[in-house]
């Protein structure tokens, strides 16, 4: 009966609505379906639009600060993510070598994970000891694996308990898997620090193009532009010097205006593209878009 009414529990937790989930853990309903990160910048995003067309805010600033709420939650759930699995992955290797070390000694799988499971490995450490428990209760190798690889869904943490599983299914010993998987890791880790280092330079390249962007806009805006909007104001009639000025105040206005919205889509592009560079995905560029587009709206506040 106690065993039904267990069973009964965790047919019951795992029923339980998207909404329900979200607002008992937040981030762990969203890391589950990450597709709510955009839902919830979608609905903050309409709701804030609508309160400031209420108030009759200019289309154009609506569009822009409707974009910049759109850009945050995406932006800090990918660099949330990418900062543990960053975190994650940098232990990962020297917790499978340590573990192949203490089996080639002549432990047992749960002998040689019990030992692991007092070392420190970062956020890992309270996964490893969690396993440690659950392989003293009878529970298998290749299944404690497995809960590592639910809990902590990093590729590289997926790859490995694929490798481990299928590798032990197959038979033979599991010390030389450890160890080809210990080395796999490493190289990989090390291949990625390479890659990030190859492509440091790029995401330079991309923030020196923005500012040297709006350092063109705001010479043209505030000494070409801007003359021009005060000898037209001096003049009252648009003529200097018997040069007739066929620019009036509003089209300066309006010139002022788009070099705005240029500025702010050379931030949006150049940030997505920034991150498709720098980190392999579009996603990753949303935090660089999200950047350059407030550094675009202090700039024309006050500079332009």
């Amino acid at each position: 009966m106690a065993q039904d009414a267990l069973l009964e529990a965790i047919q019951r937790q795992r029923q339980k609505s998207t909404l329900r989930q979200f607002i008992e853990n937040p981030m762990k309903a969203i890391e589950k379906k990450p597709y709510l990160v955009y839902v919830i910048a979608g609905v903050l995003s309409t709701i804030f639009a609508a309160t400031l067309l209420y108030f009759d805010v200019e289309i154009s600033q609506v569009i822009i600060f409707t974009l910049i709420l759109a850009f945050i939650p995406p932006g800090l759930y990918d660099f949330h993510k990418r900062t543990m699995i960053t975190k994650t992955e940098a232990e990962f290797p020297a917790l499978i070598r340590d573990l192949y070390l203490a089996v080639e000694s002549g432990m047992t799988l749960q002998g040689a994970l019990s030992i692991t499971a007092q070392g420190e490995y970062g956020v890992l450490t309270p996964v490893i000891k969690h396993m440690n428990s659950l392989m003293s209760w009878g529970v298998s190798f290749e299944e404690a694996i497995l809960y590592l690889a639910r809990e902590y869904p990093t590729p590289l943490i997926e790859r490995t308990a694929a490798t481990i599983i299928e590798a032990s299914k197959s038979g033979g010993e599991i010390g030389p898997i450890l160890k080809s998987v210990a080395i796999d890791c490493e190289g990989t880790i090390e291949l990625r620090k390479r890659r990030r280092a190859e492509t440091q330079p790029y995401l330079f390249v991309g923030y020196i193009s923005f500012f040297v962007f709006m350092a063109v806009i705001i010479i043209i805006s505030h000494y070409f532009i801007g003359v021009m909007a005060q000898m037209i104001a001096e003049t009252k009639v648009g003529e200097v010097g018997g040069i007739q000025f066929r620019v009036s105040l509003e089209d300066i206005a309006m010139y002022q205006t788009l070099f705005f919205h240029s500025l702010i889509i050379q931030g949006i592009c150049v940030g997505l593209f920034t991150g498709k560079i720098s980190e392999g995905t579009v996603l990753a560029g949303m935090k660089h878009s999200l950047i350059f587009v407030v550094i675009s709206v202090i700039v024309y506040r006050f500079l332009v």
